[in-house]
């Protein structure tokens, strides 16, 4: 009983952890869309996929002064939220 009880609270602690790591990393996605103005909704995926793909457009969004965990981070998240997605954000919502 004690070795189901000890296999369970681990995979629940694992669970949390993994969980609370996606959360953080939505949120600094957020954040970092948020400081460069920029609204998932307005672009399809595919067009979000275009500007980080292409150095020209990135820094044309100002993005080439981020740091490769965030842009991956940002990216993420816009593409989590695009117009195209499950979720989107769109302005005026």
């Amino acid at each position: 009983m004690q070795k189901y009880r000890t296999i369970t609270l681990s995979s629940v602690l694992f669970l949390w952890i993994t969980l609370a790591s996606a959360w953080a990393s939505q949120e600094e996605g957020a954040s970092i869309a948020r400081e460069f103005h920029l609204v998932p909704g307005t672009k399809a995926s595919i067009q979000w996929k275009r500007i980080f793909k292409n150095r020209l457009k990135r820094k044309r969004y100002g993005l080439d002064t981020l740091s490769q965990k965030q842009l991956h981070e940002l990216e993420d998240y816009l593409l989590e939220h695009a117009a195209d997605s499950p979720k989107p954000i769109v302005p005026g919502l």
